[in-house]
């Protein structure tokens, strides 16, 4: 299968804010979910990751075929970590084309058992969320969706 990389960005990991000062400072809602308590950044040592975003298609899309889409694209999974700091980092960015990034990391528990992922929906100045999305392959993704990879170096 062909994979397209639609962009990619150095993303600079590590360090010492938490997930709440940067969810803080982002500007646009997110889950209430989204909380250093639920996805703790640690203090690390700093360190930069390439962060590439592949064209998702517009299917139902089960966890390993997205994971074997990003192992086609020559990428790693990503973590939650790289959600949260590509957000930080990139999340003002507008893409009408493709607006809905899927991180598809290890799932997240939430309070009532239910697998959920990072997305961030950045459409326009007025439209633009850090969310979780539940992991319903039976709803399917459209073509305004794409995939985030990490190229390890």
């Amino acid at each position: 299968m062909t994979v397209k990389v639609v962009s990619a960005f150095p993303v600079k990991m590590g360090g010492q804010v938490d997930t709440d000062k940067i969810v803080e400072s982002l500007g646009f809602p997110s889950n209430r979910w989204i909380n250093q308590k639920n996805f703790p950044l640690n203090n690390e040592k700093e360190w930069t990751d390439e962060i590439e975003i592949i064209e998702a298609p517009g299917r139902l899309m089960s966890e390993n075929y997205a994971l074997d889409l990003l192992a086609d694209a020559g990428l790693e999974r990503p973590t939650y970590a790289h959600g949260i700091r590509f957000t930080e980092q990139f999340g003002k960015m507008s893409s009408e084309e493709k607006p809905s990034l899927l991180f598809w990391h290890e799932p997240w528990k939430d309070p009532q058992g239910r697998d959920r992922i990072l997305c961030l929906d950045r459409e326009n100045d007025r439209r633009r969320w850090l969310t979780l999305i539940q992991v319903i392959t039976s709803l399917g993704f459209n073509e305004r969706c794409a995939l985030v990879g990490v190229r390890k170096y």
